[in-house]
Order: structure tokens, then C-alpha cells, then sequence
């Protein structure tokens, strides 16, 4: 319900809602890329509280959510399922978040 209520303060349910888990690795990455179009708009049109918020928000996630399993998934993925296309995804995907991690710290 955690991941449910980050999507609702923000506005975002997914269009899947509610026949997939709210804690679905797609779910969650898509709602990401919805708050980094956020961050963007807000850049583009001039709106730093926007931006900000959006940059906020992603962190949060980030740091509540996704960065504290993402990485152990993509290796319990690459163990389980060695060289297959799912483990490398996972593991892009892992890698990403933690560069999205390091961009949206504090006077990134």
C-alpha cells in the first residue's frame, strides 16, 4: 500500500490499476519515467517548484521503494536464470536506477 500512496500523492495510478501489483518492476520504472517527464516539463516551461517537487518525489521512491530491492532481484534473477535476456534487463534496470540515484541527490 506504501508504493500505492507514493503513486496517489502524486496523481499517478497505472492504467493497469489494480489488476497488476502496484510493486511490479514495470510499475514502478514507469512511474519513475512519468516523475522524470515531470521534472523535464518543469525544467522546459520555467517551473523550478515543479521541478523540484518531481525531484523530490523521484528520491523518495527511490530511496523508500525501489533502490532497496531492485539490486538483489537482478542478482537473485541473474542466478536463477543466468545469460537470458530477463537477467540482463534486470540488471540494466538495477544499474539505472542507481545512476537516477546518484543524479537526483542534493545539488546533483
Amino acid at each position: 500500500l506504501a508504493v500505492r500512496n507514493a503513486y496517489r500523492a502524486q496523481g499517478l495510478i497505472p492504467q493497469c490499476y489494480p489488476k497488476v501489483a502496484d510493486d511490479h518492476i514495470a510499475i514502478e520504472l514507469g512511474f519513475m519515467a512519468a516523475l522524470a517527464g515531470r521534472m523535464l516539463e518543469g525544467l522546459q516551461r520555467g517551473d523550478a517548484a515543479f521541478a523540484t517537487g518531481a525531484r523530490q518525489a523521484s528520491r523518495a521512491f527511490l530511496d523508500e521503494h525501489l533502490a532497496r530491492w531492485i539490486n538483489a532481484y537482478a542478482d537473485d534473477l541473474e542466478a536463477a536464470a543466468p545469460g537470458t535476456a530477463y537477467a540482463a534487463a534486470a540488471r540494466i534496470a538495477s544499474e539505472l536506477v542507481g545512476r537516477d540515484a546518484t543524479l537526483l541527490e542534493e545539488g546533483a
